[in-house]
């Protein structure tokens, strides 16, 4: 796995790989830092740049995050009718859907704060730190960021539900509960943008229902 040569960059390290079998049997995708997304057609023998993601005009504005700049979470499609629809997470640059295949990509940030910014609720710079989905509902995700703000939000983006008094490092779904996530709470609290837990004492804390109580 390795950049073209004319991007100039070079790769420190993978931080996800994931399987796609709505895309195909030998489809995988990985996360990569410096925020890229690459593609494998042949099981990981070889890997192609997501060009789309790579050239987006947001990059230049997207800034590394306490572990680096870093695309950390990818989230493929689950039914092969969805195949071309793709989400994907980057600390600190946000939320990117695409639903072309990787050809172009949105940012899907609305609602998602950014205190560190200038501007509260910007398109995108998020420092989101992990996205998981819904058991039951591939529309649904639940998501986790920087200032401890989790929700759950539609696959376009809207409708997202802030879970007050939860402020974890990660962010999970509930396996077997259709609606429920389950987070991981840190004792204190951490100013550090990154998109590991914290050493600190850890509690649980769940938040049932997709903020419906």
């Amino acid at each position: 796995m390795r950049f073209p040569e004319e991007t100039g960059a070079s790769l420190d390290r993978v931080w996800q790989l994931i399987p796609a079998p709505a895309e195909g049997p030998e489809v995988v995708y990985a996360g990569a830092e410096p925020a890229a997304l690459f593609r494998s057609a042949d099981g990981v023998e070889t890997f192609e740049l997501v060009r789309g993601l790579w050239d987006h005009p947001h990059r230049p504005r997207w800034v590394p995050g306490g572990g680096g700049l870093g695309l950390h979470t990818i989230l493929p499609a689950r039914e092969k009718e969805d195949a071309s629809a793709l989400t994907v997470a980057i600390s600190a640059g946000g939320t990117y859907r695409t639903q072309d295949a990787g050809a172009s990509w949105q940012a899907s940030n609305e609602g998602i704060e950014a205190r560190f910014l200038p501007e509260s609720y910007p398109e995108y710079g998020q420092c989101v730190h992990k996205i998981a989905r819904d058991a039951d509902d591939p529309e649904r995700f639940y998501l986790q960021n920087h200032w401890g703000s989790t929700g759950a939000t539609t696959a376009a983006g809207a409708g997202r539900t802030s879970a007050p008094g939860c402020r974890p490092p990660s962010a999970s779904r509930s396996p077997r509960t259709p609606g429920a996530a389950r987070w991981r709470t840190s004792s204190r609290s951490t100013r550090t943008p990154t998109a590991s837990p914290p050493s600190a004492a850890a509690a649980s804390c769940a938040r049932r229902r997709a903020g419906r109580g």
